[in-house]
């Protein structure tokens, strides 16, 4: 009975498949996650700049900067990914080493990506902090 085992290759095709697969399958899983971080983190990135730069210049636009900015991150990234409650708006006087007068705007926080990616990864914090010199 062995025998027959031993010389049948029917279905061999399929278990390595089967195995090649499941790790060419976590693999891209892993790496739609990592675009999907990448992706919320740049656009993050362009509506602090957005909102640093706006309060920054007085605009009239930017009378609530943390409104402003979570409308940013909707044009950036989609509608309704970050609140106001995860904008944080500062005056500082210096910024990455260089010294003046800044606005500085920090967006942080969980947001959609523990519903959208695989466990372990679920917890991952996107924070993102950006500076404009006031009046410029």
């Amino acid at each position: 009975m062995t025998r027959l085992f031993r010389r049948d290759r029917a279905g061999a095709v399929s278990v390595e498949f089967a195995m090649a697969g499941t790790m060419m399958l976590g693999v891209t899983m892993g790496l739609v996650g990592a675009g999907l971080i990448g992706w919320t983190t740049a656009g993050l990135q362009a509506a602090a700049s957005a909102t640093a730069r706006c309060v920054a210049l007085g605009a009239p636009a930017c009378a609530t900067p943390a409104a402003y900015a979570a409308t940013m991150a909707g044009q950036f990234v989609f509608p309704g990914i970050i609140s106001a409650a995860d904008v944080t708006v500062t005056l500082a006087t210096s910024c990455n080493g260089a010294t003046g007068e800044y606005v500085r705007v920090a967006i942080g926080g969980t947001h959609w990506l523990g519903s959208v990616l695989p466990a372990g990864q679920d917890t991952i914090t996107v924070s993102v902090t950006a500076c404009h010199l006031s009046g410029v």
